[in-house]
């Protein structure tokens, strides 16, 4: 739980950071925090598979699947860019790396079990504290992604996985969060 809340408590220190106003554009976001996310993954143990033809899902791999994150693996797989373009390509490695993030959260790695930042956030924080977090990070995701993550969210059949989508639909539009999350994790995992 210590970091759940190291995490929760930079997200509330930084809510005001979290804006719909950005000065650059979202792939121009997604671009810049590349390179050093791609690199904090590698080094908290996850393996890239980035640019494949095609990824597994639940085993089998699928023309519809473009990205998945393996818990018992910890490996992020994704198509290549050129099927899905490079807008989704960049929100696809961002998404499968927030699943990782919520994969440490419960203080393993690699464990299969998976923890929701904003679901579990009363065990560490007030309820108005983990409602005004998610309150800002809702409003600052532009109209698509807030839909796409009320949708992708209740696709799911478990009200733990909606919440797993839907925050790593949000945050996957937060690029800038990535390298703090990560040497949060590495810090505090020792990894």
């Amino acid at each position: 739980m210590k970091l759940l809340r190291t995490l929760l408590t930079t997200t509330l220190i930084t809510a005001t950071a979290i804006t719909p106003a950005f000065a650059q554009s979202k792939l121009q976001r997604y671009r810049e925090n590349f390179d050093r996310t791609a690199y904090l993954l590698k080094r908290a143990g996850v393996k890239l598979r980035l640019n494949e033809s095609s990824c597994k899902f639940k085993g089998r791999r699928s023309s519809k699947t473009i990205g998945t994150y393996n818990s018992g693996t910890t490996t992020i797989c994704q198509v290549d860019w050129k099927i899905v373009g490079e807008e989704q390509w960049y929100s696809t490695f961002y998404h499968e790396a927030f699943h990782f993030i919520q994969d440490a959260l419960d203080g393993a790695v690699g464990d299969g079990k998976m923890t929701p930042m904003f679901y579990s956030c009363s065990k560490v924080k007030t309820k108005a504290e983990c409602q005004t977090a998610y309150n800002h990070l809702c409003r600052s995701a532009d109209y698509a992604t807030q839909k796409h993550s009320d949708t992708y969210g209740a696709k799911q059949p478990t009200h733990k996985g909606e919440w797993l989508e839907r925050e790593a639909v949000l945050w996957s539009d937060q690029p800038q969060f990535f390298p703090t999350f990560l040497s949060s994790i590495i810090k505090n995992l020792n990894l």
